[in-house]
């Protein structure tokens, strides 16, 4: 099925077509907040060609990973509302070397970059050993390292696939940028579930002091702050290979959608509760899930927008709740603790 955004289901409201038609209607993502976040970055693929204005092709250089592909533009497609990235068999010239097999690889350096924020895409990777397809980020200062691996894949073949959420910054020790100390880094490690089979979506969340991975909205694993760089990064999308395997080229991974989102709430003054040392810190919303995370005596309700109470927890452990399901619309999440009253105004979808 091809989602539609929410504003065209919107506009077949208005249009009066049948209720039937808004089966097949839903955002193609959604903030991780409410009203605080707002979009900076989006393509739906819904042209025939690249959108030069967002992206470029065959930007990164493979060698330092000793990858025996070349990235070159006549392996990008957009088709049916997706960019197809084609790995195959196919001689070609790349970074001044014949490479056997071709693959694809777009990025926005140079076109679009950001510090902080939240990110998301929606891909399907190709089934078959050898494929080492990455969703990740780079220093628009043109640094290396550090990098951010928000989704990779090592796909073995064998029904066994290694999924990295992979941060090489927090956590990391990096005196300058070319330290090679990868210090501690955070890997998502071995997938229980084939994810070939289908399209997921894979986001991170980065923050001052922290950085969160997502897999279809869930939670996947956090990193803590260490060391980050004073710089944005831009995206990278691309199919690797990491041990050829002609049997199952030529193979391909789509992308749906790539979207960014910065957070607009006031920094500079703490929260409440950061400013008393073990209290509950601000209750965070993202993917459909409510959050409070340092362990103090505190108690939350979550209401709709006409004061209704539809999800209620007290005790001193961290709190995570599903709002998977629940009407779209405006709803309130109040946390009192010894530090006061906090709330949050989340703008839930479904």
């Amino acid at each position: 099925m091809r989602y539609i955004s929410l504003s065209a289901c919107r506009a077949i409201l208005r249009a009066g077509i049948s209720v039937l038609t808004l089966i097949a209607c839903a955002a193609f993502a959604d903030p991780p907040l409410g009203s605080i976040w707002q979009l900076t970055f989006s393509d739906d693929f819904e042209g025939t060609s690249l959108d030069t204005a967002k992206w470029r092709s065959g930007n990164w250089n493979n060698a330092i990973n000793g990858e025996p592909q070349g990235y070159q533009a006549s392996q990008i497609s957009v088709t049916n509302g997706k960019c197809v990235l084609t790995c195959e068999v196919k001689s070609n010239i790349f970074g001044g070397q014949t490479k056997k097999y071709a693959s694809g690889e777009i990025s926005t350096r140079g076109k679009f970059s950001q510090r902080f924020g939240y990110f998301e895409a929606r891909l399907k990777v190709p089934r078959g050993a050898g494929f080492w397809p990455a969703w990740w980020g780079m220093p628009d200062d043109g640094g290396w390292p550090p990098e951010v691996d928000i989704f990779e894949l090592v796909n073995t073949g064998n029904g066994s696939q290694t999924s990295y959420g992979t941060n090489w910054f927090m956590n990391g020790n990096y005196p300058n940028k070319g330290g090679t100390n990868l210090g501690s880094v955070w890997l998502g490690g071995t997938c229980t579930q084939d994810m070939t089979a289908d399209f997921h979506n894979y986001g991170m969340e980065w923050t001052a002091d922290s950085v969160r991975y997502y897999c279809d909205g869930k939670k996947q694993g956090k990193v803590t702050r260490n060391t980050a760089p004073n710089c944005g990064f831009y995206l990278i999308v691309n199919l690797a290979i990491k041990t050829p395997n002609e049997a199952y080229m030529p193979a391909n991974m789509e992308i749906e959608w790539v979207k960014v989102w910065k957070n607009n709430e006031p920094t500079g003054v703490a929260a409440p509760a950061a400013q008393v040392s073990g209290q509950v810190q601000t209750p965070a919303y993202a993917n459909r899930r409510i959050e409070i995370e340092r362990m103090s005596p505190y108690s939350a309700q979550l209401t709709d927008a006409a004061g209704r109470i539809i999800l209620s927890h007290a005790g001193a452990s961290p709190w995570t709740a599903s709002m998977a399901g629940f009407r779209t619309g405006v709803y309130i999440l109040n946390v009192n603790s010894s530090a006061g009253m906090q709330s949050q105004r989340i703008l839930h979808r479904q």
